[in-house]
């Protein structure tokens, strides 16, 4: 027992635990304490968020990667994600120059994983699957198995392909999601904040505080413009109030 935990702190010393858009107190982070902790090691945690924090973690990469040889790749929408140390085992196992380089994890398909998904086309469109197709795709004896999102990616071949200009990834961009976001001027501060409603065209301000419960609601036709620095607590906004530039 006491080898195979130190072939596992080895092995466990030469990957890397990454999270997508996880909180410190999730499973997973609970995982990574439980794994260092049993087999005396170091595995880092590492946040990555959205393409607004891109810069921030490429920088903290920089700080985790050093003598890494493996990454797992879990993705928020599975939150009972763990590190498979037979996976791990699997890949520092076998002869330098024969290693696996990507794995997915994947999982038996059901009937509740038949949800209709889509791709992002070249034009830069959303589609989803012809309507012909759908229960082709829905089914489970064609399509037998299913991603979980659970990837382990060697760092090697990654700075390999990313030096030898390899990695065409798209990022697909929701046009909501920009749309919302030109609504802030910087994050409101929500600490305090029990209840929040908004409808209609609403904008903030920089260093707005949300507190309470708060109401904002701009009528069709209308708008209401959040001043920067303003505090609303427990308050209810609605009608016409416009910032303009003179």
């Amino acid at each position: 027992m006491a080898q195979f935990q130190e072939v596992m702190r080895q092995q466990l010393e030469t990957s890397m635990h990454t999270e997508l858009e996880k909180l410190l107190d999730t499973a997973t982070g609970g995982d990574k304490e439980h794994l260092n902790k049993k087999y005396n090691t170091d595995v880092p945690l590492v946040l990555m968020n959205s393409f607004n924090t891109d810069e921030d973690t490429k920088k903290i990469l920089q700080k985790y990667t050093h003598h890494r040889e493996y990454i797992f790749v879990s993705n928020i929408d599975n939150l009972g994600a763990t590190v498979d140390l037979n996976i791990l085992h699997h890949l520092v196992s076998q002869p330098n120059g024969k290693r696996c380089e990507f794995i997915m994890e994947v999982t038996d398909k059901t009937r509740a994983d038949v949800k209709v998904g889509g791709r992002r086309g070249k034009d830069g469109g959303h589609f989803v699957v012809p309507k012909a197709h759908v229960d082709e795709f829905k089914s489970v004896t064609k399509f037998k198995i299913f991603n979980t999102n659970n990837l382990w990616i060697s760092l090697g071949a990654i700075k390999r392909l990313q030096e030898q200009n390899a990695l065409d990834m798209e990022i697909i961009v929701n046009p909501k999601v920009q749309e919302y976001q030109t609504r802030f001027e910087s994050i409101p501060d929500m600490l305090e904040l029990d209840h929040l409603t908004v409808s209609g065209d609403v904008t903030f301000g920089k260093q707005v505080s949300l507190k309470g419960t708060v109401i904002i609601i701009a009528n069709h036709g209308d708008r209401i413009d959040i001043p920067a620095g303003t505090i609303l607590e427990n308050k209810i906004v609605s009608g016409n109030l416009r910032i303009l530039d003179h």
